[in-house]
């Protein structure tokens, strides 16, 4: 999440003083034209967590599952990965070559 903090100039203060002026109310007691208007939060959400989302909906059902059992086995010191095929496919993922 990118977070954009900005001093605030004039412009900046004067909008923070419009909002948060008077409750928004008048002297009756009615909420004001500006104030009845719904106020909506606003959300930019990153390039890479579109791309995290796009990936977790790709998975197949029991992918879940399957990354379960390989923690499973990691935490109990029955993973052994074989190292040379793990390097030989971290070259080729490298050189293009993913199978």
């Amino acid at each position: 999440m990118k977070v954009n903090q900005r001093p605030l100039d004039q412009t900046g203060a004067s909008q923070l003083a419009r909002s948060q002026g008077t409750s928004g109310t008048t002297a009756g007691g009615e909420r004001s034209g500006a104030s009845q208007r719904a106020e909506a939060d606003q959300v930019q959400v990153s390039q890479f967590s579109s791309q995290l989302l796009a990936i977790a909906r790709a998975n197949p059902p029991g992918r879940a599952a399957y990354v379960d059992q390989l923690a499973a086995a990691v935490r109990t010191g029955q993973y052994n990965p074989d190292s040379l095929q793990t390097s030989r496919s971290i070259v080729a993922e490298a050189a293009g070559n993913v199978s």
